[in-house]
């Protein structure tokens, strides 16, 4: 009923003025709504096809009507198409016998006879309605001569989202100024424990004066004028003190009972303002069915929308910039995700896809869950072409995690589509999702299992005019990092911190975690301390990759409004923007997904500040293997042996960390990418320094002619994994050094 109002409203507007071209094709379109409304037809694929079509050719005559565009319609085409429909429903789709089925197709000039007698009958009605108001008025008017009128009130108001934007801003900072105000009683505080000490003072200066009455009674003096003068002094002084104390004692208990009604207001405004702004996210979930019916039917696949959580309500910007994200997303999903009916029923799956849209609310959060059903990102595929776009090389996808390699889909002009189409194919999409939804302030998680389908997350925050940070220092400037990215803060002591591929690494929930020092991400100039017996490390998490900051010192957390940067600096690596402390004191804002990716592109040699205090008691050794699980495994096995132990992630670093340090041993993989173990024994052997450094070679290499090219390179023993037994090694180590 409401679809064939809506419809029938669309015709008696464009009647009204004169739009005859809308009045056709929305007369044609209420025939067919009328007949299924009486039972006479029945919604099918192809009916909802025409009434689209229809909708379709009416928006550019309407913006034909409002700006005066030229419309790109074929009304000939649209009638034809919409008549058609209108007079066969004596298809499968009807339920009953239909008159429509003994009449004739409706003829253009049938539809504008009906369209200019329709007219006639609405422009009576209009008359009569206009007779029958103006009776009404004349009524009216004779009673609000004995009567009251009834007062006018206005409900609602339009106002424009900029202003909402900048009270938004003000509330920010109405914030930010009750921090200060925090501060300052905090400085009142301080002033207050000055005055204490003042008034003990006071105590003891009242000693010394009764100590000098004592002394002139015992002298006999009477009438000393001075000490006279003195205690007339001191009681003036002590009077004035008391009067002091007691006002600012009052002005403090005023003080704090004001701002705690400041505290009160600023948040039920800011509540306030932030409610007015929200919006709910079925604003623009509304939009995304027929955008899956028309993929859908564009791509030949059979797929269901369902939507949860609509009414779970957003801030106005970030409902209206998630919009594109989840549009990217939901195509990927049908084209790469979602299979043919054909190939979902030949893997034993119902040939309707389902695609599911959710949303709800966490305590710190706003969570958007698209999930689909299809095949699932396909890992090979992703790995082939993040090798033939030089993203990684073969050698460092070996060492990623399965959700690492997934998350390379959201590197920029990425895309394993063999073919380029209007819908996907073109490399541009997923990082503008990761982009939009990082500029947002909040995170996008992936997860998928192949054969079963694919699940995006996006995380994001209730508002965006604050934050709430913590507050580090490095080389007394302070420093905000989002506290939504932060996993965790440890303190870790210097002979904690170990290099593991090259990079320095501390020991976190049993796992190897890679660490660096903020001053140098941040390409500071001046001299970072690094000699601190205990830093302070913040975990940030970001994409699915972690890694530690270490910093000087922490502040605290507080809540701060983000300053966007200036058009000159609209985008610096690794900053965000810049804020005012509750001191007043600007601090820029740390843009932890920046700071992630600068700690990854780190160079990968080892601190040798930390180096300079290797222990030259023990004997040392270097360590080559490309196998993290092996060289954790050798490493722990010597160290515990009493061995100092740098490793090397293959040939080539083994062989510059080789110039850096004085080794008594080489233990060395055969089989590693860059240089192998019997290159990097042979470049050993070529240098005088190293002819008579010893060399082991531990491989899973165990024929004879292996060894005897190891023996050849120049090793000094070779020991096979297959029967590795670490009392070996160790004895051959203990003979040879």
């Amino acid at each position: 009923d409401l679809v064939y109002r809506k419809a029938h409203i669309i015709k008696g507007s464009a009647t009204m003025v004169g739009k005859e071209n809308i009045v056709q094709i929305a007369h044609l379109l209420e025939e067919y709504l009328a007949s299924v409304k009486d039972g006479r037809a029945t919604f099918t694929p192809k009916k909802f096809d025409l009434i689209y079509e229809g909708l379709d050719a009416i928006r550019p005559l309407v913006k034909e009507a409002i700006y005066g565009t030229l419309p790109n319609v074929d009304m000939d085409a649209v009638l034809s198409s919409l008549q058609f429909g209108v007079a066969d429903v004596s298809d499968s789709d009807t339920i009953s016998a239909s008159p429509l089925e003994s009449e004739p197709k409706i003829k253009k000039e049938e539809v504008e006879t009906s369209t200019k007698t329709v007219q006639k009958k609405e422009k009576q009605i209009a008359r009569a309605l206009d007779a029958a108001n103006k009776i009404l008025h004349k009524e009216s008017e004779e009673k609000s001569v004995v009567s009251s009128p009834k007062k006018y009130t206005i409900d609602t108001v339009r106002v424009d989202t900029n202003m909402l934007d900048d009270l938004m801003t003000q509330t920010g900072e109405l914030t930010v100024t009750k921090l200060k105000i925090d501060k300052r009683f905090e400085e009142f505080d301080e002033m207050l424990f000055l005055l204490d000490e003042w008034k003990r003072g006071s105590v003891h200066r009242k000693r010394v004066i009764e100590e000098l009455e004592r002394s002139a009674k015992e002298t006999q003096v009477e009438n000393d004028k001075e000490l006279t003068d003195i205690k007339k002094i001191w009681n003036e002084e002590e009077q004035l003190f008391d009067k002091v104390s007691n006002y600012l004692e009052k002005f403090k208990n005023n003080g704090y009972e004001d701002n705690t009604r400041l505290e009160f207001i600023s948040k039920n405004l800011d509540a306030g303002i932030r409610k007015i702004r929200l919006v709910q996210l079925s604003t623009i979930f509304n939009l995304f069915p027929r955008t899956v019916r028309d993929l859908a039917k564009q791509t030949g696949k059979e797929v269901e929308l369902i939507i949860e959580g609509g009414e779970t309500t957003a801030d106005k910007r970030i409902v209206e910039e998630i919009k594109d994200p989840l549009i990217h997303i939901i195509r990927n999903s049908i084209d790469h995700g979602i299979e043919t009916p054909k190939e979902r029923q030949n893997t034993g799956k119902p040939s309707l896809g389902i695609i599911e849209l959710k949303a709800y609310q966490t305590a710190t959060s706003i969570i958007i869950e698209i999930n689909d059903n299809g095949r699932g990102l396909d890992i090979e595929s992703i790995k082939k072409t993040a090798i033939k776009r030089r993203v990684c090389s073969p050698e460092a996808l070996e060492k990623m995690s399965v959700n690492q390699i997934q998350e390379l889909i959201f590197t920029p002009a990425f895309s394993t589509s063999k073919i380029v189409t209007e819908i996907s194919g073109r490399g541009v999409g997923m990082d503008i999702v990761k982009n939009t939804v990082e500029s947002l302030k909040g995170k996008i998680k992936l997860t998928s299992t192949p054969g079963m389908g694919c699940t995006f997350q996006l995380s994001l925050p209730f508002t965006l005019a604050t934050i709430r940070s913590l507050v580090a220092v490095i080389d007394g400037v302070s420093y905000a990092m989002p506290t939504d990215f932060i996993s965790s803060m440890v303190t870790v002591k210097r002979e904690d911190i170990f290099p593991l591929e090259g990079r320095q690494t501390i020991k976190y929930n049993d796992k190897p975690l890679s660490v660096a020092y903020l001053f140098d991400l941040l390409e500071l100039k001046g001299e970072c301390n690094k000699t601190l017996k205990e830093m302070p490390c913040i975990i940030i998490s970001s994409g699915g990759n972690t890694v530690g900051l270490f910093v000087d010192s922490l502040l605290g957390d507080q809540e701060i409004v983000l300053k966007p940067q200036c058009k000159i600096l609209k985008r610096v690596r690794n900053i965000s923007g810049a804020a005012i402390l509750g001191t007043g004191e600007v601090c820029k804002v740390l843009n932890p997904s920046d700071l992630i990716k600068s700690a990854s592109k780190q160079n990968w040699q080892i601190d040798t500040s930390l180096d300079d205090e290797l222990d030259d008691t023990k004997k040392r050794l270097l360590l080559a293997e490309d196998s993290l699980t092996v060289r954790a495994q050798e490493k722990k096995i010597l160290e515990k042996a009493g061995y100092e132990v740098i490793a090397a992630v293959d040939g080539l670093d083994a062989f510059n960390k080789l110039k850096l340090h004085k080794f008594d041993g080489v233990v060395s993989d055969v089989e590693m990418p860059n240089m192998s173990g019997l290159a990097l024994a042979e470049n050993i052997r070529k240098s005088k320094e190293y002819a008579d450094l010893p060399i082991v070679l531990v491989t899973s290499l165990s024929k004879d002619e292996d060894k005897a090219r190891g023996v050849k390179a120049g090793a000094n023993a070779y020991i096979t994994k297959g029967s590795f037994d670490q009392k070996i090694l160790l004895e051959v180590l203990d003979n040879l050094i």
